[in-house]
């Protein structure tokens, strides 16, 4: 916006010095270029802005969602989670954090699980257990 101002307000004053005192070119190039970035530029920036797609999320935006188990995890606490990620459903492996293992919390397919940290190098999650789903109930 900054940037659309002073290009008006430079336009305006190259077109006006030398034909008006330059007190008045300063404010008519001024208010040229407050009308320039208005009146021309937003116009165009909004209709361009409006073919702008929202950013797709990457994994380590599922850091807090709710995920749901796919699978029973095993004995040592691994699994697997469903997430939803830009409109598809992933599925990774997911380990119950420690201190869920070390409380004896047994996972169940169709249980809410939140992820609790990422790792998108290895495509991998720590969550924790929320509860009883709808499918398991």
């Amino acid at each position: 916006m900054l940037f659309g101002v002073l290009v008006g307000v430079g336009a305006a004053g190259l077109l006006l010095r030398g034909r008006l005192p330059a007190l008045i070119v300063a404010l008519a190039a001024l208010l040229a270029g407050v009308a320039f970035e208005a009146g021309v530029l937003g116009p165009v920036w909004s209709v361009l802005f409006r073919f702008a797609s929202a950013p797709a999320r990457t994994l380590v935006d599922t850091w807090m969602d709710v995920a749901t188990a796919t699978t029973a995890f095993d004995a040592t606490g691994d699994g697997l989670v469903r997430l939803e990620l830009n409109g598809e459903l992933r599925q990774i492996l997911a380990r119950l954090r420690l201190e869920d293992r070390q409380a004896g919390v047994r996972v169940h397919m169709g249980d809410r699980l939140r992820v609790e940290e990422v790792d998108p190098v290895r495509n991998e999650c720590v969550v924790s257990w929320l509860g009883r789903g709808e499918a398991a109930e």
